[in-house]
């Protein structure tokens, strides 16, 4: 004689195991791939719906449904019927309903006895499977409280992670603003460069000028002291005979009269030359006050040339520091990431392994639980 002790509470344990063991879709991806591949086809589709049910509710600890089986099981707009896959899923729970029956069968013991044998075994089992929830439960808590804490500590890290990312796109745009500010520093220096040489060019030029012009003026000077030397030369010689002409003029009267005219044309002569030596002396001291222009001029060129070598040498003193402080900023900032890339890598590190040993508890409890 046969008496059936079914279990109770199944949709409860279900409940709980589900709760403690997460589906992977990855791992549920790859099993409804072996499952296809283990029965291909139209022909196959009862067998793969009977393994994928079975799968689900022993490895996940899911419920099977008919819109769930037959969901994973689609492929390429083909999939099982609602109504087959209804169909297995009833023979499915028939059949486990069959193995967790308790068969009490002894000819000697009579019926009463085996009905209140059925019940005691019906008491013990359901305080067997109350006790496994009790412990279920209580893995499952502990479960949940881990992953919560996981879950908060992976939130921190994806914190830090966007408050680096947004502290090296900052540093980025820095660099960005530093290197273009170095940039214009060298094409300032290169402007300066180029107006230094083309300073340089045309004080050589003005200095070119200025000894071609003091050149002509001693020339102008040579031809002067030259021509003044004549005059002098010609005065004195109209002197001698002057006073010649002065010591013979009692006793030769006609040579008086041709004295007097002689003397006459000397004197103009004598004029001319005057006139000459005055021209000649103002064309020198024109002469001079063109080279004291030109004394002048090169004199300011030389201060300009100075004070430009000046400012060129306070530009490069003041790119070369801002460059240093530039170059020292960077360094800092690459100090600084390098230190927050190697703490926040040690934090994933050390929550990977914790999320390791969790999995790892999880794993070997999960027997006991189930």
């Amino acid at each position: 004689m046969f008496r059936e002790c079914r279990i109770r509470n199944l949709q409860t344990l279900i409940t709980g195991i589900s709760a403690m063991n997460p589906v992977d879709s990855t791992q549920l991806s790859n099993l409804v791939l072996r499952i296809k591949e283990r029965f291909p086809g139209r022909a196959g589709y009862r067998d793969q719906i009977r393994e994928l049910a079975r799968d689900l509710f022993f490895t996940f600890g899911q419920r099977p449904s008919a819109q769930r089986v037959v969901s994973l099981l689609a492929d390429n707009g083909r999939s099982p019927s609602m109504s087959t896959a209804q169909e297995e899923i009833n023979g499915f729970w028939e059949n486990l309903r069959k193995t967790a029956r308790i068969q009490i069968q002894r000819p000697d013991v009579p019926e009463f006895l085996l009905d209140h044998f059925g019940q005691v075994a019906s008491d013990v089992w359901q305080s067997a499977v109350a006790q496994s929830e009790a412990t279920t439960k209580e893995v499952r808590d502990e479960a949940v409280l881990q992953v919560l804490a996981i879950t908060e500590q992976r939130d921190r890290v994806q914190a830090q992670c966007d408050e680096l990312a947004a502290h090296n796109t900052t540093l980025s745009g820095e660099l960005e603003l530093l290197q273009q500010k170095v940039a214009e520093l060298h094409q300032s220096v290169a402007a300066e460069r180029v107006g230094r040489v083309a300073a340089e060019a045309h004080a050589a030029e003005w200095r070119a000028e200025f000894e071609n012009t003091q050149q002509l003026r001693r020339q102008e000077a040579e031809l002067a002291a030259q021509a003044l030397n004549g005059v002098q030369q010609q005065v004195e010689q109209l002197m001698s005979e002057q006073r010649r002409l002065l010591a013979t003029a009692d006793d030769f009267k006609q040579a008086a009269l041709r004295d007097r005219v002689a003397r006459e044309g000397a004197e103009k002569r004598v004029a001319e030359a005057l006139g000459r030596c005055d021209s000649i002396l103002a064309a020198k001291e024109a002469a001079e006050g063109h080279r004291n222009r030109l004394l002048g001029q090169a004199e300011q060129l030389q201060e300009d040339l100075a004070q430009a070598r000046a400012q060129r040498d306070a530009a490069l003193q003041s790119s070369a520091v801002e460059i240093a402080a530039i170059r020292t900023q960077l360094d800092v900032a690459k100090a600084n990431l390098a230190s927050k890339t190697h703490a926040l890598r040690r934090q994933v590190t050390s929550r990977r392994r914790a999320v390791k040993r969790a999995w790892h508890y999880r794993r070997r409890r999960r027997p006991e639980g189930e």
